[in-house]
């Protein structure tokens, strides 16, 4: 094979179902948390988490409408 058509480990279309899944435990977390949290609180949920990650996953939840930001930059789940 060329290598054109060969999708190595670790592209961005092998990536895209592990986000996908990302995406929806962080919500779940979310929801499962005691009212509204910052980004931080929710990663700490996971041993191996990015702040930073969680922080644009949460921002693309609410931008979905997935999720709630609150003014003071917490996010909150719809109940």
């Amino acid at each position: 094979p060329n290598g054109a058509s060969h999708v190595s480990k670790g592209t961005a279309q092998t990536r895209l179902p592990l986000r996908i899944v990302l995406r929806l435990a962080i919500q779940t977390a979310l929801h499962r948390h005691d009212g509204p949290a910052e980004a931080a609180s929710i990663a700490t949920y996971y041993t191996r988490a990015n702040k930073t990650e969680v922080a644009l996953f949460l921002e693309t939840l609410a931008a979905l409408g997935n999720v709630r930001r609150l003014d003071d930059g917490r996010f909150a789940a719809f109940k």
